[in-house]
């Protein structure tokens, strides 16, 4: 079977059908649906296509407080032909242009860990902007993307990225302020402590 090629086509009508207007996705599980309907169609067989596979190791399943505790599993958004010498697995992120917030971060988390959960797999990453007129990844986003899984396929919409003076100006006062020892995720999580405050008064 041909999980790569069958995730390329997939992917290739998705971008088709959102130029064309006739797909609108608003999050990811609206991607998700997508992308398993044309493969399962340019495969003519559904049974080695798994979004969300939960098997791999399930004596470590267990619940806390209602949730499930994962542990050191990986669940990537498909696993295509599980086992197999052509085994695909693909992770896949929906940007909105409001809460950007993290989405780099995860970005990067998501490819980190199908290349150390899933390394004998044809890795692909998925990453859809939902508001065309802000692209969110920029070149330089790209290359560290690329940086840290070069057998990872990084798929991209729209396929332009994001070429704008500015965001490569803040990205580099950004990286000046980390050289000069601010924390950012200290301050985000003050900001939030008097945002929480503010609502109670």
């Amino acid at each position: 079977m041909d999980y790569e090629n069958a995730t390329i086509a997939a992917w290739e009508q998705l971008k088709e059908w959102v130029t064309a207007e006739k797909f609108n996705p608003e999050n990811e599980e609206e991607i998700q649906c997508f992308l398993y309907h044309g493969i399962v169609s340019f495969l003519g067989d559904a049974r080695a296509v798994k979004p969300k596979p939960t098997s791999g190791k399930p004596e470590k399943l267990k619940f806390e407080d209602g949730k499930l505790v994962v542990g050191d599993m990986h669940f990537p958004d498909f696993s295509i032909g599980q086992g197999t010498d052509n085994e695909v697995v693909i992770e896949i992120k929906f940007a909105r242009v409001a809460g950007i917030g993290n989405l780099f971060s995860g970005c990067k988390n998501d490819i980190q860990k199908m290349k150390r959960h899933h390394p004998n797999a044809k890795r692909f990453f998925v990453l859809f902007d939902q508001e065309p007129k802000y692209v969110f990844l920029s070149e330089h986003q790209f290359q560290d993307l690329r940086n840290i899984d070069p057998d990872c396929r990084i798929l991209h919409f729209p396929a332009d990225l994001n070429m704008s003076p500015r965001k490569e100006a803040a990205r580099k006062a950004i990286e000046k302020m980390r050289e000069n020892g601010i924390d950012f995720s200290e301050k985000g999580r003050k900001s939030a402590g008097i945002a929480v405050m503010g609502r109670k008064s």
